[in-house]
């Protein structure tokens, strides 16, 4: 057996799959420039999907079948991608270990009365998945190896496996990759990364995997961030003029740039006054605009400190002379801590909001209550570290220093989890360890495709893997209610064939299936 080494478990890097981090300029703009691009790019985005499908489907590709493949050797391309499930792997090279691996699709739910969400076409129904591996040792020696198995989801709704090792489940620990996805523009021709840019096939998922640098990174602690900052804490937040909606309190500062870095929480906006020419930074006042979570703000200053500020209240989030409210007032408490120390706080503060609240359809205020603080916090500080107003590789999105995003964001961020077990293989002997999963179709919305009401699922045979698989096939199971669109399975449901081979060159396999109610 190998030594470990988990940068071995993709193999060898593509400069093909290997992205280039830009470093990008900070740039000085009014704050509302980010608000008007993201709305900008929703707009492009719901505008566009009309434009866009054509170039994916050919006319008469939905037309039902039970049969082979379609003519798509990737299948279609969804506009709200599960992702794939991923094989079983080792955190170390074991030759001595072979897998044969089966997955079955049970499509039990398409057979109970559930509608979808007919506006956004949301997807109810979650297809059962079973995962089996039978891992078989050829030494002479018992072997216990630690396994790892991927899968698609975030710190929301995680579909969590459970996993058996001959019939009996055991306990698992559970490892967070980073943000899976990557960064766009908004729709003009100035801002490059100002939107996320999900996930949207497989092969941008064999893109991230492929140096290794993303599992390593996975089992990998966060820096501990010892770069000192001053925060300004306002409370005692007092809105003066109750009757005014959005009523504001603004934070006016002087400093200069080259030496300082500005970052807040709780701040709803900012740009620079008219009439001093000095930055600014904003947040509603009026009781009610703001959550019970938010009643204290962080203004933070990274380097020198500011060089003076003054607070005024305003009728509306404009700052605008003339539109001052007299009794507006916030008590300000400087303190110096570390960066680590600062998302640390502001990140305990959010996670005790968002961990207790009970499910009411905000997705953007809800955790997974088996998620820790300390997990949400380390994913915290590794995104900041990465992308964030002083990260290694920033990005535009964050550039104004509004570390809401950041915080918040980490909530919903798609990445891949690895649930980590040992298991145990005596010589010459095999055990079988099977995962069972509820799997969340791929889908369209509701915006003219012609795809509506199909879902999809797909599998990768070996992305990710470091197991030497003797064999793979697939099942399908509890059909009666669905009929097959798409696939490069070779399924055949009228002629019976409900269990296929794998063919292990493959990489990808799909499988689109629409609800079908069939004639008693």
């Amino acid at each position: 057996m190998k030594s470990p080494d988990l940068l071995d478990i993709i193999g060898d890097a593509s400069d093909a799959h290997i992205r280039d981090a830009k470093s990008i300029k900070k740039k000085v703009i009014p704050l509302w420039a980010k608000w008007s691009s993201a709305i900008a790019a929703c707009l492009v985005i719901v505008i566009g999907c009309l434009a866009i499908l054509p170039q994916f489907y050919a006319p008469g590709d939905t037309t039902p079948s039970n049969g082979g493949g379609s003519g798509h050797d990737e299948g279609m391309v969804f506009m709200s991608y599960a992702g794939p499930v991923f094989p079983l792997t080792f955190t170390e090279n074991c030759d001595s270990i072979s897998a044969a691996r089966h997955i079955d699709f049970n499509f039990a739910s398409y057979l109970e009365d559930i509608a979808h969400t007919e506006l956004w076409r949301i997807n109810v129904r979650d297809t059962a998945i079973l995962d089996t591996y039978l891992l078989t040792n050829s030494s002479q020696d018992d072997i216990t190896i630690t396994g790892l198995y991927p899968f698609v989801g975030d710190f929301r709704t995680m579909n969590w496996p459970a996993i058996t090792v001959d019939g009996k489940e055991i306990e698992c620990t559970l490892n967070v990759g980073g943000y899976s996805g990557g960064w766009s523009g908004a729709g003009d021709e100035i801002s490059t990364s100002l939107n996320l840019d999900t996930v949207n096939s497989w092969t941008e998922y064999r893109d991230l995997l492929a140096d290794g640098s993303y599992i390593a990174d996975a089992f990998t602690a966060p820096e501990s961030l010892d770069q000192p900052a001053i925060v300004y804490k306002l409370s005692d937040l007092t809105d003066g003029a109750g009757e005014y909606d959005a009523a504001s309190l603004c934070l006016s500062f002087k400093y200069d740039p080259a030496k300082t870095s500005i970052m807040t929480w709780g701040f709803n906006g900012g740009g620079v006054r008219e009439d001093t020419g000095d930055e600014y930074r904003d947040f509603f006042i009026r009781e009610g605009r703001r959550l019970a979570d938010e009643d204290v703000k962080y203004f933070v200053a990274v380097g020198d400190d500011i060089e003076s500020y003054d607070i005024q209240g305003y009728l509306d989030g404009s700052c605008t002379p003339g539109q001052e409210i007299d009794d507006a007032s916030a008590t300000v408490t400087r303190v110096e801590m570390t960066i680590g120390e600062l998302l640390r706080e502001i990140s305990k503060i959010r996670y005790d909001a968002i961990i207790d609240n009970d499910f009411d359809g905000d997705h953007n205020r809800y955790l997974d209550k088996r998620i820790s603080f300390e997990m949400y916090y380390q994913a915290v500080v590794k995104h900041f570290s990465s992308y964030g107003p002083i990260g290694t590789t920033p990005m535009e999105r964050y550039q104004f220093g509004m570390l809401d995003d950041i915080i918040d964001e980490t909530a919903y961020h798609g990445r891949i989890f690895y649930l980590s077990f040992d298991v145990t293989i005596p010589a010459g002997s095999s055990v079988e360890v099977s995962v069972e999963q509820l799997k969340s179709a791929s889908f369209d919305f509701h915006c003219g495709s012609d795809n509506e009401g199909i879902d999809g699922y797909d599998m990768v045979t070996t992305l990710g893997s470091n197991i030497a698989f003797s064999e793979q096939s697939a099942s399908i199971s509890n059909y009666d209610g669905i009929e097959i669109v798409r696939q490069n399975f070779g399924f055949d449901l009228g002629g019976g064939i409900t269990q296929v081979d794998l063919d292990m060159n493959e990489p990808h396999y799909y499988l689109e299936v629409r609800e079908f109610k069939r004639s008693e």
